[in-house]
């Protein structure tokens, strides 16, 4: 199996998901998803163990498994970023931990520059879901996934286009 399969079907799940946010407001089995990430970046990716473990560790404390003092070396890997961003915003209640667990599988499966456009896509979205639906009889939870895999698929068509200009 090819990387950029593995990375088209983790895309497509992600998909799926966000579609069950946008209906149900809540995307189930969301934490399945970043443990596939993890092992699926473990056994096909070749990707560094330190990389992948610290990511991991940055996804849980932002589920409050750990406490904070274990979150100041992680401080120090700039792909934990992402991850610890968001986690900050779930220990607060400002966002749910299935955004959690979908940006820790978005910082294991994709490059840092993919990552941080869909967190901008995320914020984005949020905005753009607020003004609309504002006064609206709709429950104030703002599903995020949606704005993630657009912000996700706008990082990805950047980057192949970058990549085609040997920018990146």
């Amino acid at each position: 199996m090819s990387l950029l399969f593995i990375q088209l079907l983790f895309l497509s799940l992600l998909i799926l998901l966000s579609l069950a946010d946008l209906i149900y407001r809540v995307a189930p089995a969301v934490e399945i998803f970043f443990v596939g990430c993890v092992v699926a970046a473990i056994l096909y990716q070749n990707q560094n163990l330190i990389q992948v473990g610290a990511i991991t560790l940055s996804v849980a404390y932002g589920a409050a498994m750990l406490p904070t003092a274990a979150m100041i070396p992680l401080v120090l890997l700039p792909l934990t970023w992402p991850s610890l961003l968001v986690g900050y915003g779930v220990r607060k209640e400002l966002i749910g931990r299935g955004d959690l667990f979908a940006i820790g599988g978005i910082s294991v499966m994709f490059s840092l520059d993919i990552t941080v456009v869909a967190i901008i896509g995320m914020v984005l979205w949020s905005r753009w879901w607020g003004r609309k639906f504002r006064n609206k009889s709709f429950p104030t939870l703002i599903p995020l996934l949606p704005g993630m895999v657009i912000g996700m698929i706008v990082g990805i068509g950047l980057h192949l286009l970058l990549g085609n200009f040997r920018v990146v």
